[in-house]
């Protein structure tokens, strides 16, 4: 897995982490909630935690001789204790490196 982390993690702060799979060859993957999806991903937000209930990964190009991963993602998150609130995230995008 290659894994991301972005934000600011505070009270108030946004936070993010994301793990792909580096082995995934181009093409779509649904999120299964399986010990075995193709990415992980995760929002901190005001102390409330979510995490992914259903979604897509779509790997757009995957060197890895270069090391390079492209994708587009796209979840439904799930406030973690309560499930009351909900984060859609529509047109991810990432880039990486690693």
């Amino acid at each position: 897995m290659i894994g991301i982390t972005a934000g600011t993690l505070s009270e108030t702060g946004n936070y993010y982490q994301i793990a792909v799979n580096r082995d995934l060859s181009p093409g779509t993957y649904e999120h299964t909630g399986g010990i075995s999806d193709p990415m992980v991903f995760m929002i901190f937000s005001n102390q409330l935690v979510f995490s992914e209930n259903e979604g897509t990964i779509t790997i757009l190009s995957n060197d890895t001789i270069l090391k390079k991963i492209e994708f587009d993602f796209e979840f439904e998150m799930l406030e973690n204790n309560s499930h009351s609130d909900t984060i859609l995230v529509t047109e991810g995008h990432a880039k990486i490196s690693y």
